[in-house]
């Protein structure tokens, strides 16, 4: 039987804490893991060129569905302060083999032209996904009817997945000819003996030379998220400014969700951020 829901929400790709909502960023089942969460806020502070305090809000609808994220940027450089708002809404409509979400730029940053995606994931009689496609406005390939990216090769086992690939193409600003791929990565998972993700393991391959080849490790204990380890070339990397990995979860409420978090470094544990959660 075909159901259809009407939604509005957010992307997450435009959020800069995507792995803090890994598990609602990827549609690989239908059903929502953050169930029963009404609202989370989360607050961040950063350094550098790109400085200052971050602050982003996630409303969801009591099925789990993220309905809206506003993002706001406040940061002083020399004499003169920043403030940059984002605003993002999807729509969602869903039946039981194919779940389409098309982004909606609410606030434009800068006045640039706005940004219209379409996320499709493709799933089997079992719920199961087996094939994702992303289609942005932002790249010659949407209007040729292309994804930008395709994910592809979902393996399962016992019911549980396993890996899929991910692949992005290179497109070209004058024609609308077939594109080369420009990039791949893996992920991989694993359980522990109650069915529980353990670790995700993503690995990025790319064919330019400024990118080398890397890896984002995420680590569950008791079904929560604890750790998340970022490596190039077998190095873990922390960034200036705590804006890399390795980043530590942890003060996590009733429901196991986390509350706080902090960046690993040399001198010891850096607060990264702080989220408020309310529930149904």
């Amino acid at each position: 039987m075909f159901q259809k829901f009407i939604f509005i929400c957010l992307f997450l790709v435009t959020s800069p804490n995507i792995f803090a909502q890994f598990s609602d960023a990827d549609f690989f089942t239908l059903d929502r893991e953050m169930r029963g969460v009404r609202k989370i806020t989360e607050w961040f502070r950063t350094s550098g060129c790109c400085g200052g305090h971050w602050k982003s809000t996630f409303f969801y609808d009591e099925n789990g569905f993220l309905l809206r994220h506003v993002s706001r940027h406040r940061r002083r450089n020399w004499h003169i302060f920043y403030s940059v708002r984002a605003d993002f809404r999807f729509e969602y409509s869903i039946s039981d083999t194919l779940l389409k979400i098309k982004e909606e730029e609410v606030r434009n940053i800068n006045n640039n032209p706005k940004v219209y995606t379409l996320r499709k994931f493709f799933y089997n009689d079992l719920g199961q996904c087996i094939r994702f496609e992303i289609y942005s406005s932002n790249f010659p390939l949407h209007n040729a009817g292309k994804p930008w990216i395709v994910g592809d090769n979902f393996i399962y086992k016992n019911g549980l997945l396993q890996s899929f690939d991910r692949y992005s193409f290179r497109w070209r600003r004058n024609s609308l000819e077939p594109c080369e791929v420009s990039s791949a990565n893996r992920t991989i998972f694993t359980y522990d003996g109650n069915r529980r993700i353990e670790q995700t393991y993503r690995s990025i391959h790319t064919d330019t030379a400024f990118i080398s080849p890397c890896i984002t490790i995420f680590i569950y204990q008791n079904g929560k998220l604890t750790d998340r380890i970022f490596e190039c070339n077998g190095e873990q990397v922390v960034f200036t400014g705590g804006s890399g990995a390795p980043i530590r979860f942890s003060s996590f409420d009733k429901h196991g969700n986390w509350t706080r978090s902090y960046f690993v470094t040399g001198k010891g544990k850096i607060l990264r951020s702080e989220r408020r959660i309310r529930y149904w």
